[in-house]
């Protein structure tokens, strides 16, 4: 159990491993010392016969290539039924771009953020139906409102005073 059975360019490229260095060996040795209890936990599962923990579901972990290196991962597993048998196979994705970008994109948010709250302007950001999705201090301070408010999901409407509101409405949608 837990053996490598299969092993593609993919996985070469992407492990650094030849097909001869890993087929017959266990799938814990592309894992960081670690989380090979982990392997170990899920081929218990595998033998109870629970195969909802393993069928399509996409889970992020760490793996461990041939040179030592970690990387972030996304796998992707799944019975493989032959005539030899039931098999298991596993998709992997090297994310770790991805996951640099997310926060590169998180970090530059909250840059904008920090930015807007310094400003002595009203800053707000609206999604396309007019909920607010962001405002600064400078804002909340001059319409009266809390964060609070805002997470709810207020209208940017509810920024205006009432008897302007249709008027706005109107210019809105023009």
């Amino acid at each position: 159990r837990g053996s490598i059975v299969f092993w593609n360019t993919g996985a070469q490229n992407l492990f650094g491993y030849a097909k001869e260095e890993v087929l017959g060996k266990q799938s814990s040795m592309l894992l960081p010392e670690r989380y090979k209890f982990l392997e170990q936990k899920g081929l218990q599962t595998l033998q109870q016969k629970d195969l909802s923990e393993f069928k399509g579901r996409l889970r992020q972990g760490t793996c461990k290539r041939k040179d030592g290196t970690e990387f972030a991962n996304e796998i992707s597993t799944g019975p493989w039924p032959t005539r030899q048998g039931l098999y298991y196979v596993a998709i992997i994705h090297d994310i770790t771009e991805r996951l640099k970008a997310e926060q590169a994109l998180r970090d530059s948010e909250q840059r904008f953020k920090e930015l807007a709250d310094a400003l002595p302007q009203t800053v707000f950001e609206l999604d396309l139906d007019g909920i607010i999705t962001f405002v600064n201090r400078t804002a909340l301070d001059t319409f009266g409102h809390t964060q609070a408010d805002i997470d709810k999901g207020m209208h940017a409407l509810h920024m205006i005073v009432p008897e302007q509101r249709m008027t706005v409405r109107e210019n809105i949608e023009k």
